[in-house]
Formats: structure tokens, sequence, C-alpha cells
């Protein structure tokens, strides 16, 4: 997918489907920051686009959350 749509819009399109969480990997250390900074960046600007919804990544962290078992 992300060869697809690249890193960041991949991310912001697996949020939206429901993912609740994101693993980035096969990334040497500078690329793995620069990755990082890029979903930062794109989640962020769906957010503010309307594209991704606060109350879907609030969700996504909650379940996050009851499965790790601090809730």
């Amino acid at each position: 997918m992300a060869s697809r749509y690249g890193i960041g819009e991949a991310a912001v399109l697996a949020l939206r489907a429901g993912v609740d969480l994101l693993l980035l990997s096969h990334n040497t250390p500078a690329q793995d920051r620069a990755a990082t900074d890029r979903v930062v960046h794109a989640v962020r600007e769906a957010l503010a686009e309307g594209r991704l919804t606060p109350e879907a990544v609030e969700t996504a962290l909650d379940r996050v959350r009851r499965f790790a078992g601090d809730r």
C-alpha cells in the first residue's frame, strides 16, 4: 500500500479503514525518523481536512488501550 500511495497516505487510509495500530518497519535508523515524520504529518493533515475524524482516532486508541490492559 505504501508503494502505491506513499507511507503517509497509506497510514491515513489504514486508519480510515479501521486499523487501530500502525507499525512502521524495514527502515534504517535514518529513514525510520523520516517515515514517522511523514506519517504524523499526513495524519494531522487528514484530521485538519476532515478526511479523518478525531473520534475515529480516539476509538482506535481506546481499543489499543483496552487490549494492552490500560483500561
